[in-house]
């Protein structure tokens, strides 16, 4: 579907809507969070969650993090995906309602219904105050949106990258130590992710990589980090990758991932992400304030209704402020949920 990559960062990457598993989530730039310190991360030989001793007078299991229910699952969907429903449900007409785009944009956000979140898996927990704190987070950016390209602009990079994604993923509570099986990196124990998961193959929780080591690609977080801070998970076959340094500040680069958190590649330069205005530089969809986009390198404003060279797929991220509908001989913007 053409809003499909939007909806698995709530359905699946941020474990809401099925709690589903996570080994497909990979990412084209691993470096969208910082990651901690290694000596910082659990010891290796310290299990979470160990068994209790067969005594009579044995203490009982370590639980890592309040226990997930149906009921809690539903509640951490609503957090995310629900309140983005809830936004397109209150600020799109009954026309717009009518579009055969606005079930397939609502509905890839993920449904939060009792089947979708009846499967919770194993040695996983929550943090109660991170729940709360990660639907106020959600909840900010909604409240700063006023139209269809604002909740777009706003909520999807925040959720790719940022402290907001960094609040919703800490949510989750892994259970698993170091050398444990697991299927993503969610049930790992916070500082460990989940490496050499793919479709029903398990995988290991393991230390991040140090550079020139082994990692496993996909979407990295403060709390489940792939390689070691400094560095970045450079894909070599598949979802297998090596560790390296990111390329200082004004270094030379061929993509973003390459650079440090907070810099863009820019002219094949490491440089500090601009917040960019109308004819700022830019790079990809990056680097440009919510109302613009970034075309040919620099920060255009974003067109109204009418004729423009806009994407069919790519509405929230390129030409429109509404939806970009295929026609001839060309496309063109029309207006959606509350856009011009």
């Amino acid at each position: 579907m053409r809003y499909r990559s939007f909806s698995l960062l709530f359905t699946t990457c941020a474990l809401v809507g099925g709690i589903a598993a996570i080994p497909a989530c990979s990412s084209d730039d691993p470096s969208a969070g910082p990651s901690p310190d290694p000596s910082s991360s659990p010891d290796a030989s310290t299990d979470p969650d160990p068994a209790p001793d067969a005594g009579p007078d044995s203490e009982p299991p370590v639980r890592l993090g309040e226990d997930i229910t149906p009921a809690i699952a539903k509640e951490i969907c609503e957090a995310q995906a629900g309140q983005i429903s809830a936004w397109f449900d209150a600020n799109c007409s009954a026309a717009d309602k009518e579009r055969p785009e606005y079930a397939e944009i609502v509905g890839d956000f993920g449904s939060c219904d009792d089947d979708s979140v009846s499967a919770v898996p194993p040695n996983v927990g929550y943090d109660p105050a991170k729940l709360g704190e990660c639907k106020a987070a959600v909840k900010g950016l909604l409240d700063a949106s006023g139209s269809f390209a604002d909740v777009l602009d706003r909520v999807f990079g925040a959720l790719i990258s940022g402290d907001v994604r960094d609040t919703c993923d800490a949510v989750i509570v892994g259970r698993v130590a170091a050398g444990g099986a697991c299927t993503q990196p969610s049930q790992c124990a916070a500082g460990y992710s989940c490496f050499g998961a793919e479709d029903s193959t398990p995988g290991t929780c393991k230390l991040p990589g140090a550079v020139g080591g082994a990692c496993w690609n996909g979407l990295a977080s403060k709390t489940h980090p792939i390689c070691v801070d400094g560095a970045y998970c450079s894909p070599d076959e598949g979802n297998a990758g090596t560790c390296k340094a990111y390329a200082p500040k004004d270094g030379s680069c061929a993509g973003t991932a390459q650079c440090a958190p907070g810099q863009i590649c820019l002219s094949d330069v490491c440089s500090d992400a601009p917040a960019g205005d109308v004819g700022d530089a830019c790079s990809g969809f990056g680097g440009c304030k919510p109302g613009n986009y970034c075309a040919s390198g620099t920060c255009k404003a974003k067109e109204a209704a009418g004729p423009a060279e806009c994407f069919v797929g790519f509405q929230g991220l390129g030409a429109c402020q509404g939806l970009c509908a295929e026609g001839e001989p060309t496309n063109a913007c029309v207006a959606f949920c509350g856009s011009n």
